[in-house]
């Protein structure tokens, strides 16, 4: 199993670099072609959010519905999916930061009751988030 870094990811999936966007595709199409799973790690999930939003045009529901995409490919392991499918229900229904969301989703996953923050939005949202 490789493990793809968001840089690979993000050019495979936008197609905006002539010369990147190109070899991610025949890197990952070759590796599935041969039987190799992949795997996509939760923090990746933060750092493409990141990249999505960035983008011109960019808006809440486009990015995750492609991040939900992610998670319904076959030939790629999701490492801590259940927190990750936890983070875009919540990034989705309230108004809290994707990171936020991702940060209480592991830590719950984990074993946490909750998370300190200061961050206001995920204080009055994610339950168990509580100021210092």
């Amino acid at each position: 199993m490789t493990g793809l870094d968001t840089n690979v990811l993000a050019r495979f999936l936008l197609d905006d670099d002539a010369t990147q966007s190109p070899a991610a595709r025949k890197a990952i199409r070759r590796a599935v072609a041969a039987g190799e799973r992949l795997a996509i790690c939760a923090p990746m999930f933060l750092e493409l959010e990141w990249v999505l939003r960035s983008r011109e045009g960019a808006n809440k529901q486009s990015t995750v519905a492609l991040l939900r995409g992610l998670l319904e490919l076959h030939d790629v392991e999701i490492i801590d999916e259940t927190a990750v499918e936890w983070a875009l229900e919540s990034y989705e229904a309230k108004n809290v930061d994707f990171a936020e969301c991702l940060f209480h989703s592991l830590y719950v996953v984990h074993g946490c009751t909750g998370m300190m923050s200061f961050d206001k939005r995920a204080q009055s949202h994610l339950a168990g988030c509580v100021a210092p």
